[in-house]
């Protein structure tokens, strides 16, 4: 771990081409902020249940740059595939997205191909929030489940091997998953996989590659011990008979 984004607002800040720094700590994220922005949350109430929210620090009063342009509203969404429409009049909160330091773009969940390969071969620094059911046009509802920026965690790897753990949220709760783990899913079958890999399977609506085996003896193992047998009892009958020779001989010798 490089350990130079602390926080997902962190990533979204420098992705906005902008930084989080300040002697405070940010409401949601608790990434360094500055008194510039208020946060909009609920007040907590002693005795009653907590904000789902759950910010870090529900006692700060002041958010960070990241988190405040997440909650920014009414601005233009942009695909991470670029053939797709640009939406104006948004919040990112609405949308699923992939985020790096040099860029954060919104995902839509049809893009089953770019989500594939994003998490097939994913970058050394990234966060990737899903949601289940996000805005995908101008005219679609609000989702009743918003994405929520500071409960995200950044993978932030000097490499990424086969075994490596990365984080992504849907829906806001956390999943993890390793590159060889969903490659073998890939091969065999999500079932006995970890939760996470089993949970990208169904959001991408993926198969595995090769027909599943079924439960009991490989066809190549059971074709060899049916032959076995088969020789097995011709051998047992030919002894039987030879036997059955040998006694009538004898009969007839006498």
């Amino acid at each position: 771990m490089t350990g130079e984004f602390a926080t997902a607002g962190m990533l979204y800040a420098k992705s906005q081409n902008s930084g989080c720094a300040g002697q405070w700590k940010c409401h949601w994220c608790g990434a360094p902020c500055l008194d510039l922005y208020v946060h909009d949350d609920a007040p907590e109430i002693p005795g009653a249940k907590r904000n789902p929210n759950r910010a870090r620090h529900p006692a700060n009063p002041y958010v960070c740059q990241g988190c405040w342009l997440w909650r920014r509203q009414r601005i233009s969404i942009h695909y991470h595939n670029e053939d797709r429409h640009v939406l104006d009049r948004q919040t990112p909160k609405w949308h699923s997205w992939f985020i790096t330091p040099r860029l954060a773009r919104a995902v839509h969940p049809a893009d089953h191909a770019l989500l594939f390969s994003l998490i097939q071969t994913p970058p050394t620094c990234f966060a990737l929030l899903f949601l289940s059911k996000p805005r995908t046009n101008e005219n679609a509802t609000n989702p009743i489940i918003v994405n929520h920026l500071h409960l995200a965690a950044v993978n932030e790897h000097e490499r990424i091997e086969a075994g490596t753990a990365l984080t992504y949220t849907l829906d806001n709760v956390p999943h993890a998953y390793t590159v060889y783990e969903f490659e073998e899913a890939l091969k065999h079958g999500p079932e006995g996989k970890e939760p996470g890999v089993r949970v990208l399977f169904e959001l991408l609506g993926l198969k595995a590659t090769e027909e599943k085996r079924g439960r009991g003896r490989p066809p190549a193992l059971l074709e060899a011990e049916q032959a076995l047998g088969k020789v097995v009892r011709e051998e047992a009958a030919s002894q039987i008979e030879l036997k059955n020779k040998s006694k009538a001989t004898s009969r007839t010798g006498k």
